[in-house]
């Protein structure tokens, strides 16, 4: 028979150290959206192997929750909705001929990953370049 119990605080903390948690936190900056099997192959290149299930351990250990919204809250505010107003009342006194259409329907919401990682209380932003 087995028994399977928690992992120990210094077991965990060993764990860490060995997988070098600030080369983890520095990978998690460079690319917040980076998916724990990326973060294990980087690992493995760098020397040190570690199974998934330890590297979800790591990352929860560092603080690192999983976090991103799509929808920009700032969006929804009262200022942003009256320079929304403002920029449709500005447009309407544009000749349609002086107007300019850019075709983006090849871009959609749902080419960007859905979560990324950060510490516990900043926000995630996904810039694109």
């Amino acid at each position: 028979m087995f028994v399977v119990g928690n992992i120990g605080r210094l077991d965990l903390e060993k764990i860490v150290n060995r997988c070098n948690g600030e080369r983890v936190r520095r990978l998690v900056e460079n690319k917040p959206d980076i998916i724990l099997r990326e973060l294990q192959a980087e690992l493995g290149r760098a020397g040190q192997p570690i199974s998934l299930a330890h590297m979800a351990r790591v990352v929860k250990q560092l603080g690192l929750r999983l976090k991103k919204s799509i929808h920009a809250t700032e969006r929804d505010t009262e200022t942003n909705r009256l320079r929304r107003e403002a920029f449709v009342a500005q447009l309407r006194q544009v000749a349609p001929e002086d107007l300019i259409y850019l075709d983006e329907s090849g871009v959609s919401t749902q080419m960007t990953r859905v979560y990324a990682r950060a510490p516990i209380a900043p926000r995630m932003v996904t810039i694109f370049q």
